[in-house]
């Protein structure tokens, strides 16, 4: 799914076009908006038209809360939605993905709290009630034997792990 499309569809504003929604700074949300550049044609502060665009999305399922920082719009997408998306072949990196010849996979909790890790997350622990994602889905997605050759490596927008079977 082009999230920045579907956000500036949801706002429903035809001011705002998918480029205007860009990825947020770190720890604030997925997307943002910054809306500064509405506020001379609407003649309102960037703060109040970040807080009419927040309430026109009380009811979507894609984002799953907004947070108004300065003069931005902060986007936290639906995880469930995301998750939903990519299972259904919506998701633009799952179809590159296929479309690169490479496979994604999926693993259940239980899958994943089997392996041993060693550097287990406390976020996924509080989020998910999970060890480790990023640890635990390289070692299982590599096989039986496999080592992990880099350790998570914690980015804003992604954690990566790698593991491979060496022989």
């Amino acid at each position: 799914m082009d999230y920045k499309k579907k956000i500036s569809e949801l706002l429903g504003s035809p001011l705002v076009t998918a480029d205007d929604i860009m990825i947020a700074a770190e720890g604030h949300g997925d997307y943002a908006l910054p809306c500064f550049k509405y506020a001379k044609q609407l003649r309102k502060s960037p703060q109040a038209i970040a807080a009419e665009f927040a309430a026109s999305l009380a009811d979507s399922d894609v984002i799953e809360r907004t947070e108004i920082a300065g003069g931005y719009l902060n986007f936290y997408l639906s995880r469930t939605a995301f998750v939903r998306g990519v299972m259904a072949g919506e998701d633009t990196q799952a179809r590159a993905a296929k479309n690169a010849g490479k496979t994604v996979r999926f693993f259940t909790a239980a899958e994943l709290n089997r392996i041993e890790v060693p550097h287990p997350s406390l976020a996924a622990r509080e989020k998910l009630g999970v060890n480790s994602v990023s640890e635990a889905a390289a070692l299982l997605a590599a096989g039986p034997g496999a080592q992990l050759v880099l350790d998570k490596q914690i980015h804003s927008q992604a954690t990566v792990a790698i593991a491979e079977v060496k022989s």
